[in-house]
Parts: structure tokens; sequence; C-alpha cells
């Protein structure tokens, strides 16, 4: 399995479809007919997901899928009691469908389109030392955008919860570490290879609780 590895450092003061449309240089092919006014995004839709597999991973098997991972930390909360750290944010990941692909010149020019999370296949991360059964927590219902190019983003708020080895000698000028571990939970890594987009999480103006 292929593992991303995350390192929080947290220093604080604690306190208490298959038909072509023909197109002619400088215009745009014709609108897609239908008896209910189908638009572009109807027809594209319909022509990319039409016996659509989402549990198959959307390349052969002797490629391997990169799914490059961004975290934006919005809230930190510490509990040195339980020595469990929560954090909450949104995980940022990127990758290429090679299912998705299209000619936007065949489309009226579109050139995004938008399809829920649950109906195109997703990489399946999870985080290695969760201290909670719930090993990620997607919560709301957030699109993925996909280009023409095939590359899928997907950017859902995400709650972890995860074991800190707390050192507590120095409380409460202390400066804790906390690793966050993330990985396919099914994919080696010659199949799907997570990478981060950057070497740290961005903790801009997030909010950072401790609890004693």
């Amino acid at each position: 399995m292929d593992t991303c590895i995350l390192l929080l450092l947290l220093t604080y003061t604690s306190s208490a479809l298959t038909e072509n449309v023909g197109s002619t240089t400088g215009t745009l092919p014709p609108r897609p007919a239908s008896a209910w006014n189908a638009t572009w995004t109807d027809r594209l839709k319909r022509d990319l997901l039409l016996n659509y597999d989402k549990f198959a991973r959307p390349a052969q098997h002797t490629n391997t899928t990169v799914v490059r991972l961004d975290l934006t930390l919005r809230h930190i909360a510490l509990d040195e009691m339980k020595a469990v750290m929560t954090v909450q944010g949104w995980v940022k990941m990127a990758w290429i469908d090679e299912k998705l692909k299209w000619n936007d010149s065949e489309y009226g020019g579109l050139k995004v389109l938008h399809v829920a999370d649950h109906e195109i296949w997703q990489p399946d991360i999870v985080l290695y030392n969760s201290a909670t059964a719930n090993v990620v927590d997607h919560y709301g219902n957030t699109h993925c955008l996909v280009y023409p190019n095939g590359e899928v983003l997907w950017v859902p708020p995400t709650e972890f919860q995860v074991f800190c080895d707390l050192d507590l000698r120095l409380w409460p000028y202390d400066t804790q570490s906390c690793q966050l571990t993330l990985g396919s939970w099914t994919y080696d890594g010659d199949k799907v290879d997570i990478l981060m987009d950057k070497s740290e999480a961005n903790m801009k103006r997030a909010q950072i609780l401790t609890e004693v």
C-alpha cells in the first residue's frame, strides 16, 4: 500500500457514449437534438457515464494512477488527556480518469463537467493511524470537477481523529508533533501513487484548541 505521511507541529500556550458530432472551423456544432431540450452538459454526461464502472480503477492495470493530495486545515483540537487530535479541513485530491476524456469542440466548447462524487471512481484513501472506526469522514455532498483531459478535482470537507504521542514535560509551553499517515486501503503503490502537492499542510488561519 502506498502511503503519504503528513507531519503537523502544534505550538501553543495551554489554557483551560460513442456518437460523433461534426464541426466546422470557427463554428460550433449544432445543438444536440432532443425532445426535452437536452444541453451539451446532458449529452456529455450521458456519453461519458453510460456503462461507466465506478468500482474499476480508470486506467490500464499496467499503469499507475497518480493522486495529488493537498490538505487545508481549518480547525484543530487536541485532547491531551486522551492524546487524540481532531482535524477539520479540506482534502484536495486530483487524478486523471482515462475514461472521462472528451473533445470539447464536439460538445459546444464545454470545458468542465460537474458530477456527483458517488458517480465516478475515487481513490480509497484512508487514515491508517485513525483514532476512530471512521478512518476518513467526508461530510457534505460535494461535486467533482472533470476536465477534457480527464483530470478530476475533488475537494471534500473532511474530519480526522488521530492518536498523538504527546510529550508534556514542558507543559504549558510544549510543542507537540502529530502524524497523519494516509494511503490507499486496497491498492499498492504501483497502482495508486499518492503525492503531496506541498511538503506541509496549509494551516493558514486555522483555529487551534486544546483540552486538558
